[in-house]
């Protein structure tokens, strides 16, 4: 933090001292940090979806070799750091020298999201996948988000580059995810990838340190169950409302529907 300004310096030390979980993934080098959200931690500025900062270049003062940390905001908050190579995260940090620190973006300088990004609430969908439509007589589904137009949904799929939930291609053909008692469901606009063991998945569903996801290249279409806590374990399912439903039980959601 000593070569960042003050302002900068500052909101950074605050966004650190909220970190309550932090999971590393060795085979691939990525750390991900979770803060608390009560009460929530300043963000920087820049609020960019998903913002490039900086990179760190280093060596060891062993026989480790060069290397770099990349460090990854999301919506103005320090969220994730890549080492590569992966090697660096076993490295302990007083064996670590810094040799030049890059930066890719002022996160000081006021931007927020993308107008594209921007939440627009609407009412809930007249028709609902016939899954998920059951699973709202247990649990409220809320917080609906309007849908993209049909030519950025189309663009957005082709990127994922994996086969989805059939339900869930017809819920984002209505609303872009909503909000299930812990569980933000994410539409294409907030949908995000992450590097585990066996390849790239792309994350669909969030509940604290539990996910449902698909993986990247998989036409099945099916959709996994993950946790931090036991990342290399998978449970599958054929539909998107499936899984959400077991999401939902592992996260402790009790029906609210009497």
């Amino acid at each position: 933090m000593a070569r960042l300004p003050e302002p900068a310096a500052n909101i950074l030390a605050q966004q650190l001292t909220s970190i309550h979980h932090i999971y590393r993934f060795w085979e691939t080098g990525e750390v991900l940090l979770y803060k608390r959200q009560d009460p929530e931690p300043p963000s920087f500025p820049n609020r960019h979806l998903e913002l490039k900062w900086l990179t760190v270049h280093l060596h060891s003062k062993h026989d480790a070799p060069k290397g770099k940390v990349q460090i990854y905001l999301v919506k103005g908050r320090v969220f994730a750091l890549y080492f590569s190579p992966p090697v660096l995260i076993e490295t302990l940090p007083d064996t670590l020298v810094v040799e030049r620190v890059q930066f890719h973006a002022d996160v000081m300088e006021a931007c927020e999201m993308e107008p594209e990004q921007e939440t627009l609430l609407i009412d809930p969908p007249a028709v609902l996948p016939e899954g998920l439509k059951k699973l709202g007589e247990t649990y409220w589904l809320e917080a609906f988000r309007a849908p993209l137009e049909a030519s950025e949904r189309a663009r957005r799929l082709a990127e994922m580059e994996g086969g989805l939930p059939e339900d869930y291609r017809e819920l984002l053909a209505v609303c872009e995810g909503f909000r299930v008692g812990p569980v933000e469901v994410l539409g294409l606009r907030e949908a995000y990838s992450v590097k585990l063991t066996d390849g790239v998945y792309w994350v669909l569903a969030v509940c604290g340190d539990k996910f449902l996801v698909v993986k990247e290249g998989d036409t099945s279409g099916r959709v996994y169950f993950v946790s931090h806590e036991d990342a290399a374990s998978r449970v599958s399912f054929s539909d998107f409302a499936k899984g959400l439903a077991y999401l939902l039980r592992q996260c402790g959601a009790s029906g609210n529907r009497l």
